[in-house]
């Protein structure tokens, strides 16, 4: 039983850290996204307290996951936090690899 419950919070675990990453996306179209902590947060702009909410909830979920898989898979269930967060970390890179390549085009030879 424990198992069951330890995939629903890592799906709800993952599920809020991509939304998280879709959000600040919009919310920083040409600027870079930090994969960890970021930089100082500007509570002055709207929507971005709720982006490190979601973080920080999608964190606690993953959290939870991995302790509740513990009984099963010992320590290696704190592989769960990795397989949770791959997909925001592939939407961060992809984010910045697009706006690197917006602010540095490639010369023309």
């Amino acid at each position: 039983m424990t198992i069951i419950a330890s995939v629903v919070f890592l799906i709800v675990g993952t599920v809020l850290a991509a939304t998280a990453t879709a959000r600040w996306s919009m919310l920083e179209p040409y600027g870079l996204i930090p994969h960890f902590i970021g930089r100082e947060i500007n509570f002055e702009r709207h929507g971005q307290f709720l982006v490190y909410l979601l973080r920080a909830a999608s964190f606690f979920f993953l959290v939870v996951a991995a302790a509740l898989a513990q009984t099963l898979f010992g320590v290696w269930s704190l592989l769960l936090l990795v397989v949770g967060g791959f997909p925001s970390g592939m939407m961060v890179r992809q984010h910045n690899r697009r706006v690197r390549a917006m602010w540095r085009p490639r010369e023309v030879e």
